[in-house]
């Protein structure tokens, strides 16, 4: 391998490492390194690549939605003024009314803070490996061993009840790990836990190494520690199920050549499997995971708001932040509203008595991504990333049986599915840590179902 993709693949790797350390990315303070990083990562693809990189089709459709995020950016800081009809404050027109336009113009910039890396991560884990398995495989192991000694703090954490996180001194709220937001901090360490898992059961199944076996199923246990203490009543249901998918995996899916010996292999991997996450974790974490799981939220009549209401008492009400973000991707079809416009335009779109439900943490965001994506970047910008995600993953798409007999490539992509249904419910691709790895991940298994065998 040259020089110029092993320095890429480390710069590529610190892109995506660097967020899950501090808050996840979610801050715009601990967000500037990021395009740094990402310019860099970029120049050296561009320079390994050469032609193919300017004939991928992600550079032209990613180019292309980057272009609509500068000209949201470039066309913002629309006014406040008073409307004489309904007698309230409203967001005046842009600069110029029929380009592209945001309410704000940090904000804006912070959707290229998100979307330039992820773009660049994409097109670098297409061009900097090498074809064969390792190179691949070795950078995905890098990101979850990183992911793993982050998720063992976090049990630490949870385990001393510490009110001190990674750049938030001190939270007063739950969080976990460096992750602000519990749920998010769950989708994370819910890809990461089935990543790990395909290493491992590929370690095991395909006789690797002991060092390499023990090392993928520490990562794998780490991980999955990880994905429990964060309490996500989603993250916990999908992990307890991705357990359950595993051991139907061994028994009834992967055929591995070996006769009645390797047959009796993995079954009893799939015991071990069983065995080993019920008596490491249930001891430390059931009785928590328990209660969350029962807990049920307070119901509102009619959204409203009890006298000593908090922000965890309107967890139901999430249905009203989905019709704002319908209202405005009905006056902002085809280019949204920008980024974060939620924030800014949902008291437009409900009436005055509601008006204190958006004025609480959370509620800057749908909880639904595709739906707060489609009222910030409008029909025209999701169907660019839409086929960026298409070009990614179009060569699995005949490649089925490829796919269940790998089981590093069928949990990758049972971890980027269960990513994906979360964020119907929740706001996983709001947290730079959790994109990236998704992107790094889609982009290494849709290269090819082979490479990561």
């Amino acid at each position: 391998m040259s020089p110029w993709r092993q320095t890429g693949l480390v710069v590529l790797f610190l892109l995506v490492a660097y967020p899950m350390w501090v808050t996840g990315g979610t801050q715009p303070a601990w967000q500037r390194p990021l395009p740094i990083l990402a310019a860099i990562v970029l120049a050296i693809t561009i320079k390994v690549a050469r032609q193919r990189f300017w004939r991928d089709p992600i550079t032209l459709a990613g180019g292309l939605f980057l272009l609509l995020l500068v000209v949201q950016w470039a066309n913002s800081n629309r006014p406040l003024i008073v409307d004489p009809l309904l007698q309230t404050w409203i967001y005046g027109s842009p600069p110029i009314a029929w380009l592209p336009s945001s309410v704000s113009r940090p904000e804006a910039a912070e959707m290229l803070r998100w979307f330039f890396p992820a773009w660049t991560i994409a097109l670098a884990a297409r061009h900097l490996p090498v074809p064969e398995a390792s190179s691949r495989s070795r950078l995905l192991q890098a990101v979850i061993i990183a992911a793993s000694v982050l998720a063992a703090g976090s049990m630490i954490q949870f385990a001393v009840a510490t009110y001190w996180g990674i750049g938030q001194i001190p939270s007063q709220s739950y969080f976990i790990a460096s992750f602000g937001y519990a749920n998010q901090a769950g989708s994370f360490f819910l890809l990461c836990f089935c990543i790990a898992l395909g290493n491992t059961f590929s370690a095991l199944l395909h006789q690797h190494s002991r060092q390499r076996q023990i090392t993928t199923a520490i990562c794998c246990l780490l991980c999955l520690g990880g994905a429990l203490v964060t309490l996500s009543r989603s993250a916990i249901l999908m992990a307890l199920a991705t357990i359950i998918i595993a051991v139907c995996y061994l028994l009834l899916v992967h055929r591995p050549e070996g006769g009645r010996a390797a047959n009796f292999d993995r079954i009893m991997i799939a015991l071990a499997t069983v065995v080993a996450v019920f008596l490491l974790f249930d001891p430390l974490f059931g009785r928590s995971v328990s209660e969350e799981l029962g807990r049920r939220n307070r119901q509102m009549d009619g959204f409203s708001l009890p006298a000593n209401w908090t922000y965890s008492a309107v967890d139901s009400i999430r249905p009203l932040y989905r019709t704002i973000a319908i209202g405005i991707l009905r006056d902002h079809p085809w280019f949204g509203a920008g980024g974060w416009a939620a924030r800014h335009l949902g008291m437009m779109y409900v009436p005055a008595r509601l008006h204190p439900l958006l004025q609480t943490d959370g509620a800057a965001n749908t909880h639904n991504d595709l739906l707060q994506f489609l009222s910030e970047f409008g029909f025209v910008g999701m169907a660019l990333l839409g086929g960026v995600i298409a070009i990614m993953a179009a060569p699995m798409v005949n490649n089925s049986r490829a796919i269940m007999q790998s089981p590093r490539v069928f949990f990758c992509l049972l971890g980027l599915l269960l990513v994906m249904i979360h964020s119907t419910v929740d706001l996983p691709f709001r947290s730079p840590a959790v994109l990236f790895l998704w992107t790094l991940t889609l982009a290494l298994t849709g290269g090819s179902t082979k490479v990561l065998k």
